[in-house]
């Protein structure tokens, strides 16, 4: 509540208005409704949602209402020394929210000040995270450890052959955060581009000898399903059998996306992730919502892919600094093992590549 505090107490309603538009424009509701409540224009709104993305509470402060502020030292901080260990316990697969809830040890309720607050730590846990990524100790430990395949829609609108929102198929190692392989593409391709993803990512594998040497069933595996499968669908055997844990993300269309969120955050590279409207059909209708390009599938995959060896960079530079990617890695291990298994795994529905 450092920065809340910091507010003027006859400014404190407004920031909490505030908070509330821009925290209900993430979950989906229609901007126009949510703009009017504070008196926004539609530039205005959409900046206001940008700000809160990248500052929290601080970037839905009135600037005539923002104070200087102190700042608690990352080493002094009990609730960043609580996330780390957290973090490292958990090989970086818990949910930056869970980790949250459990550092304010305490029930939430659904106040303004409840809100803001557990968004400051979630904020908090997610740069404790990132520090953990770029840390050689921690990544010698941990990489390898653990996979995330996910589904998300992003700020991308497909043009052909009725403007729908584009989808992407993610391979995340979760440690480090490094994106092994994805595809763009259209949501009811969504199956396909998962073993497209899972290609990619067995071929980043192999070419840079990202791979560890693990005990049997030393990966943990999340795993979102394309939204025509369900648990049913699935061969589990050779799964369970390769993996030390399998967690499903939850059915309903607010949970595409939502563990990949939570791993690197709200966008890849400058792509900003759109986990909400996975779901999505009506490309007019998302373009209301918020800005994005109309382009071709080439062109989409083309900027994705950009975005992707960006966010992918400083990671990189890390891993290939500790000798985990490009030295003396395998080119085909635990992890290698995890993403056959879930290939044979998850049910295609169609033969022709993606």
């Amino acid at each position: 509540m450092i920065v809340f505090n910091a507010v003027p107490a006859r400014d404190q309603p407004e920031v909490l208005r505030r908070l509330e538009v821009a925290w209900r424009g993430e979950c989906g509701e229609k901007w126009d409704a949510l703009a009017s409540k504070i008196d926004l224009k539609r530039a205005a709104f959409f900046n206001l949602r940008k700000s809160w993305r990248t500052h929290g509470i601080a970037g839905v402060i009135p600037n005539g209402s923002q104070r200087g502020r102190s700042v608690i030292a990352p080493d002094d901080d009990p609730l960043w020394t609580g996330a780390t260990a957290m973090l490292r316990f958990q090989g970086g697969g818990a949910r930056n929210v869970d980790i949250a809830r459990s550092l304010l040890g305490h029930k939430l309720t659904s106040s303004g000040k409840d809100m803001a607050e557990l968004q400051r730590i979630e904020r908090l846990v997610q740069h404790a995270r990132r520090a953990l990524a770029r840390d050689p100790e921690y990544l010698q430990e941990a990489y390898g450890s653990g996979l995330l395949i996910d589904l998300t829609a992003v700020s991308i609108v497909l043009a052909d052959p009725d403007p729908t929102p584009a989808i992407v198929a993610v391979v995340v190692e979760t440690a480090s955060g490094l994106v092994l392989g994805s595809r763009v593409g259209h949501r009811d391709d969504a199956s396909e581009l998962q073993h497209a993803a899972i290609r990619i990512a067995l071929q980043f594998l192999d070419e840079h000898r990202a791979d560890r040497h693990r005990k049997k069933k030393s990966v943990a595996l999340g795993l979102t399903l394309p939204p025509s499968r369900n648990k049913d669908d699935l061969q589990l055997e050779e799964l369970h059998a390769a993996v030390r844990s399998l967690e499903f993300g939850m059915p309903g269309g607010f949970n595409y996306g939502q563990a990949l969120t939570q791993l690197v955050g709200p966008r890849i590279g400058r792509m900003i992730l759109a986990p909400r409207s996975t779901l999505a059909i009506d490309g007019a209708e998302y373009l209301r919502k918020r800005i994005a390009p109309v382009l071709e599938l080439d062109q989409a995959i083309s900027n994705w892919d950009r975005e992707v060896l960006r966010h992918n960079q400083p990671i990189l530079e890390v891993l290939k600094a500790t000798g985990l990617v490009d030295g003396e890695g395998s080119p085909d291990a635990a992890l290698a093992r995890t993403l056959r298994a879930a290939a044979a795994a998850l049910p295609i529905d169609r033969t022709d590549s993606v």
